[in-house]
């Protein structure tokens, strides 16, 4: 007994013309069809598995200007200014240096940075304060 997997339209002569309508169909659709043999003569064939659908096509990425440059763009930090209710100011090199020594939280800090950098300035109110930050370049 031999027993012979193939794939796609690869499937030999003899084979095709001993396999129902019904395989063949499968098999030109991409199917991979296992063939049994004894002494030579396929004595049974079926289909073992599908080839996957094809896999709807990505959308285009976004369009970046010439001059972009990532690794910059990831590198890039930027400071704050604090502007306070008294007056007073404060710039610190990062949202987070400046939250840690204001005693502000710092589990707040990721989310209201990515907002501030996004807006350019924000204020931030903790304790009946309110903290106006303004993000520099």
């Amino acid at each position: 007994m031999q027993v012979e997997l193939t794939c796609g339209k690869n499937l030999p002569s003899s084979v095709s013309k001993a396999e129902p309508k019904h395989r063949r169909e499968q098999r030109k659709a991409g199917a991979c069809t296992r063939t049994v043999f004894e002494n030579g003569a396929p004595v049974a064939t079926e289909v073992v598995a599908a080839k996957p659908a094809a896999a709807a096509p990505k959308a285009p990425r976004q369009e970046r200007p010439a001059n972009y440059d990532a690794a910059t763009a990831r590198s890039t930090q930027n400071g704050v200014l604090v502007h306070f209710e008294n007056g007073a100011n404060e710039e610190f090199t990062s949202t987070r240096k400046a939250f840690a020594a204001l005693g502000l939280p710092d589990n707040k800090h990721v989310k209201f940075r990515a907002e501030l950098k996004r807006a350019g300035a924000m204020a931030f109110e903790h304790g009946g304060k309110t903290y106006n930050f303004v993000v520099l370049a």
